[in-house]
């Protein structure tokens, strides 16, 4: 009976911790870099020098 109230009591710690609206992973730093913000889904930065022919392999 002993086990049981403190597997209630740790088990519902853990819910109202997981499930309080101050727990949240929705903040975002912007990233600046050389003057450009990085933006979701971008990897880098390219400067092109001279004409390129662009493919898409998709």
């Amino acid at each position: 009976m002993k086990i049981m109230k403190k597997f209630l009591t740790v088990s519902a710690l853990s819910a109202g911790i997981l499930l309080s609206p101050f727990h949240t992973h929705d903040a975002q730093a912007k990233v600046w870099w050389n003057g450009m913000e990085l933006v979701q889904g971008q990897i880098g930065k390219l400067t092109v020098l001279k004409d390129t022919e662009l493919y898409n392999c998709r």
